[in-house]
């Protein structure tokens, strides 16, 4: 079998590359993912485990299934099969990123940052930066409050009340999330 993989420079490289290592480590990660064979989100996070679980996040998850996980017999178990943790009993990037109590401590780059610009160049004036921590969905609704602070919102002045006029964007825009 023949494959034909170009590089980054361009650089044609075969199967016997391939076999021979000449491909490096981010190119063999690259082409698992591609091919579903490896899955970041089940990587095992070392060190972790269940005390580093929100349980009663979890339990609200799983009352969504008419599961009762605080009165579940093996909780581990019923982690496992759900990808939360590993067979060793360590968080997966997944179950850290929705169930962690404080994700950033084993995932430090799992956040969003937030910054408005006064105009739309980044380097015109800094007007609002914010870094967006915690789990994924805690990021998002926080992402989306800030948005919404930081739109520009018009105001009239009728006789003597302040009346607000329409958002310059509509609800729509941020989706089901406004």
């Amino acid at each position: 079998m023949y494959h034909e993989i170009r590089d980054k420079s361009n650089k044609v490289k075969t199967d016997i590359e391939f076999k021979t290592g000449v491909f490096g480590c981010r190119e063999l990660l690259r082409l698992f993912q591609q091919s579903g064979m490896f899955h970041f989100d089940l990587t095992a996070i070392t060190k972790s485990g269940l005390n580093d679980l929100d349980f009663s996040k979890l339990q609200r998850y799983f009352e969504r299934y008419d599961i009762d996980f605080n009165a579940e017999d093996n909780k581990k178990q019923l982690l496992i099969n759900t990808d939360i943790i590993t067979e060793e009993g360590e968080m997966t990037v997944a179950g850290n990123l929705l169930f962690g109590i404080n994700p950033q401590r084993w995932l430090p780059n799992a956040s969003i940052s937030f910054a408005h610009f006064h105009g739309n160049h980044i380097t015109s004036e800094l007007i609002d930066k914010k870094n967006i921590e915690g789990t994924l969905d805690n990021q998002v609704d926080n992402l989306i409050r800030i948005i919404q602070n930081n739109l520009i919102k018009g105001s009239d002045i009728i006789g003597s009340k302040t009346v607000d006029l329409k958002p310059y964007y509509p609800d729509k825009v941020l989706g089901n999330y406004a």
